[in-house]
């Protein structure tokens, strides 16, 4: 299986504008990279949890995987 270096924030961070460019994806500087297996979306990235406002689903310190390319279903938790 093929890793990728998935870039990933501060779910806090994520809130600023200059992590992103117009079309809602990451630039640097200011994102670190994540070792992960090939999602099938080269535009993924993942945000850090930082603080409680999503428990019980996510803790802090979890890490949540955004996938922009990605068809989202009726079970998805989508970040908006």
């Amino acid at each position: 299986m093929v890793g990728w270096r998935i870039p990933i924030i501060g779910l806090a961070q994520a809130r600023r504008s200059e992590y992103f460019n117009d079309f809602g994806f990451p630039v640097a500087p200011g994102w670190e990279t994540l070792d992960f297996p090939n999602l099938g979306d080269i535009n993924a990235y993942a945000l850090e949890i930082c603080g409680e406002l999503m428990e019980p689903v996510n803790r802090k310190g979890d890490v949540v995987m955004v996938l922009p390319n990605s068809a989202v279903l009726p079970t998805d938790c989508v970040v908006v």
